[in-house]
């Protein structure tokens, strides 16, 4: 047993859990040795925590440079679309890295020092991109979400997932390119004329439903502060100032109250935005009004934008239908329950964005980038009205690609 055996089975072994559960002994058993016999290599699991790091970045680098040398020499988009499509085989050949990028590194600290250190490997990946911050982000979280979705949704075979074609790839690096490069392909110059004010300003016209339920409220509350995946039946009953027998004459148990939870939260928020979208008969006008709707809902409800923050990473790769391991049964299921809601999103979307057959990873991936964009301004400063230049900025990326964004931005 070497080093990088350890290494490489903490990929698969902690992968698969989602990193929730961090256990040695479940490396020691996958490896068939007593767990000491890890502590010749690695002194406890932080210090292989940052082996899997380097790791990570070393095969990354080594993968991007070759393509990343040429890149540099191209012009305008050229380079960027040659990283797009790289970095986009790469996480879809490796399922292992990608999970390990998506919840240790993607929105964490290590994101903020990730450039550097690729850097310090011979790839500035600062280079490539478009040289505006949230555009570069919108490029980001969408790779990021589209290659979740992907492995999320790939088949299973007997024995776990069938090996990723090289079709399969390549169909993803296409669809990948195209909607960063080139969005939704709306018409710019429709785009172009839009009365942004006065579309933000319908949409604000709508008013959010009464009040909601107090038991849910306090599921939210709850769920916000720790997670749909940690959160105690204990932390619910004393946010909602019941007993925990009590909880169970409305819910059969923390999964149903889970699950219940973002069911109803996904109903209302649907509902709302869908009033908004009622304000006009021009899919254009009626996309910027569904992202303006689903904006103010979730800033209306900061417990909400929260909880939905928390899930929305681990539901794009937990496997559909399926609960995720330890974690105490709640979390798979409330994913399998967002699931179910999200579906309702192709109502919205039917009549404004014209279908293919990644219609549905379109419709996520759209309330993916709002919530992200809600959060990174909350990461800023306390999140009380919408930044209405943020999402317009998203609203050109989703329809116009990365040249509208950046346009936009100046």
């Amino acid at each position: 047993m070497t080093r990088e055996d350890i290494i490489t089975t903490a990929f698969q072994v902690w992968g698969r859990q989602l990193y929730q559960s961090t256990s040695l002994t479940a490396i020691a058993d996958a490896l068939n040795v007593s767990k000491p016999a890890l502590y010749r290599h690695f002194k406890n699991k932080n210090d292989l925590l940052d082996a899997m790091h380097r790791y990570f970045l070393d095969a990354y680098a080594a993968f991007l440079k070759p393509f990343y040398d040429t890149a540099v020499t191209k012009q305008k988009n050229e380079g960027v679309l040659m990283i797009i499509r790289t970095m986009t085989t790469f996480y879809a050949r490796n399922e292992d890295f990608s999970i390990f990028f998506l919840i240790q590194i993607y929105g964490n600290s290590a994101m903020k020092t990730m450039g550097r250190q690729l850097q310090e490997r011979g790839v500035d990946l600062a280079r490539c991109y478009t040289n505006h911050w949230q555009t570069d982000r919108f490029v980001v979280a969408t790779l990021t979400f589209i290659l979740a979705y992907f492995h999320k949704h790939r088949p299973l075979a007997e024995g776990g997932k069938k090996p990723v074609a090289d079709e399969d790839i390549e169909k993803l690096t296409d669809f990948t390119a195209e909607i960063v490069l080139y969005g939704l392909r709306f018409e710019k110059a429709k785009i172009e004329a839009l009365d942004y004010e006065g579309i933000e300003k319908k949409a604000k016209s709508v008013p959010v439903a009464d009040e909601k339920n107090h038991l849910l409220k306090a599921i939210g509350s709850a769920v916000a502060k720790s997670g749909p995946w940690r959160v105690s039946i204990k932390e619910i009953a004393q946010k909602s100032g019941l007993s925990k027998s009590s909880l169970y004459c409305h819910f059969e148990n923390k999964r149903d109250m889970i699950i219940k939870f973002f069911v109803s939260e996904f109903e209302r928020l649907i509902a709302f935005a869908e009033e908004g979208k009622r304000l006009s008969e021009k899919p254009e006008e009626q996309l910027y009004l569904i992202m303006n709707g689903i904006a103010n809902y979730l800033l209306s409800a900061p417990d909400i934008l929260t909880a939905l923050d928390w899930l929305k990473t681990r539901r794009a790769i937990s496997p559909a239908g399926k609960q995720n391991t330890g974690v105490g049964g709640g979390g798979g299921c409330a994913a399998h329950g967002a699931d179910s809601s999200l579906l309702h999103f192709s109502v919205l979307f039917a009549d404004v964005i014209p279908r293919n057959e990644y219609s549905a990873l379109t419709y996520h991936l759209i309330l993916f980038l709002i919530i992200n964009t809600l959060m990174g301004r909350k990461e800023q400063m306390e999140v009380s009205s919408q930044d209405d230049s943020n999402l317009r900025s998203l609203y050109r990326f989703v329809t116009l690609g990365i040249d509208g964004s950046r346009a936009y931005a100046g």
